[in-house]
């Protein structure tokens, strides 16, 4: 996976669990113990019951995923990034003129 890939990954997963937070929390704040009679729009709960745990789980699933691209990232950084950095180095030299 290219970095621009991971970063493209991670900004819609953290979009993801912005979206999914906000609406449990909205949800939380409209939850309401008042009587059947009193219930109206302004009080009424954003999700019916297990609408609220099934977001929750998709987010924590986001993060697991997020976490195995992440991972993989750093284990191809570490395989690769030294290798990269001394082909770099000589490329640079390659292409240095002679200082004689």
């Amino acid at each position: 996976m290219h970095f621009v890939d991971f970063v493209r990954v991670t900004s819609d997963v953290c979009q993801g669990f912005h979206t999914c937070l906000t609406i449990i929390e909205a949800n939380r704040c409209k939850d309401t113990d008042a009587p059947y009679a009193e219930i109206n729009m302004e009080n009424c709960p954003l999700l019916v019951p297990g609408q609220s745990d099934a977001l929750q789980e998709f987010a924590i699933a986001s993060s697991w995923l997020l976490h195995d691209f992440a991972q993989k990232q750093v284990n191809s950084i570490n395989a690769h990034g030294v290798a990269q950095i001394e082909t770099m180095n000589f490329i640079r030299k390659a292409l240095k003129p002679d200082a004689e």
